[in-house]
């Protein structure tokens, strides 16, 4: 019984991964950023660009994401001035499709999220780094025909600042338009 019941286990994992793929999905999309410094409300938007990169197995799949995004307008809510800054983030997802209706949702975690800024001024300042971890709920929908999916993502991070002085803890809150192309091979 033993036997049959781990041939049964091990043709079940050989099956499925004779039936994996990979995933590549580029992505381009637009940020509205909000968030909290030192109890001083921010906000930002920006362009982010980006990818997912994993393993496909029929309607799961997982991998490792990354993408940067250039923020500009990065300022205090209630005054000015403003500042820019760059921000990358590399996690790893778990997406799961329903391929007949075009459904898509995936999670994200961003074990390397970082945010350096580029302009003097308002809350980041010029070549100060800010790092930390974050968390990413997405859904989509890929559009029957093309290879062309249209996602929304809800991203909630905190980031600790890396240089010598220290200047508080920003906690920030995205939600991020994007188009992609899921490819499988």
């Amino acid at each position: 019984m033993r036997k049959v019941l781990f041939g049964l286990v091990l043709s079940m994992f050989t099956a499925s991964a004779m039936a994996a793929s990979w995933l590549l999905e580029p992505y381009v999309g637009y940020s509205s950023i909000s968030g909290d410094k030192n109890n001083s409300d921010i906000e930002a938007s920006g362009i982010q660009y980006g990818g997912r990169l994993g393993v496909n197995f029929a309607v799961v799949s997982v991998g490792a994401q990354y993408d940067m995004t250039s923020i500009t307008g990065f300022k205090y809510s209630n005054r000015d001035p403003e500042s820019e800054a760059t921000a990358s983030n590399l996690g790893a997802f778990v997406l799961a499709s329903l391929p007949i209706a075009g459904l898509r949702v995936w999670g994200t975690y961003f074990f390397n999220a970082e945010i350096e800024g580029t302009k003097s001024g308002g809350p980041i300042g010029d070549n100060t780094k800010w790092g930390g971890n974050g968390i990413g709920l997405g859904v989509g929908y890929k559009l029957p025909a093309v290879p062309v999916a249209i996602n929304v993502e809800y991203r909630k991070s905190s980031y600790d600042k890396k240089d010598l002085e220290p200047n508080g803890e920003v906690d920030a809150t995205a939600i991020t338009g994007t188009l992609s192309i899921p490819l499988t091979f």
